[in-house]
């Protein structure tokens, strides 16, 4: 069972409580002062693609038992995805500065 348990903390730290939080994020911060829209929908679907795929494969080189470089690459989409929140956001924020 004690196996199992970097599986459980990807997934519970990794799989639920970011994108909980990067989901809430989407809805609670500002919409445009322009227009009423949280921006472009096509970025917040690949942030959440990359994301979750940044998961699964992070998830399949914690249950191998191989020496695969699979977590340097889900790393690097789970930072991709990062990176296309705080680039969705960003704009929403700096525009109730001004």
């Amino acid at each position: 069972m004690w196996s199992l348990l970097p599986v459980h903390i990807e997934l519970l730290i990794f799989g639920w409580i970011i994108q909980f939080t990067m989901g809430t994020a989407y809805w609670i911060l500002p919409r445009y002062l322009e227009n009423s829209s949280r921006g472009n929908p096509i970025v917040a679907k690949t942030m959440v693609i990359l994301f979750n795929l940044g998961v699964a494969i992070m998830i399949i080189d914690r249950m191998s038992n191989l020496d695969l470089a699979l977590s340097v690459a889900g790393r690097i989409l789970e930072t991709g995805a990062v990176l296309l929140f705080i680039k969705l956001h960003w704009k929403r924020i700096v525009s109730y500065n001004k």
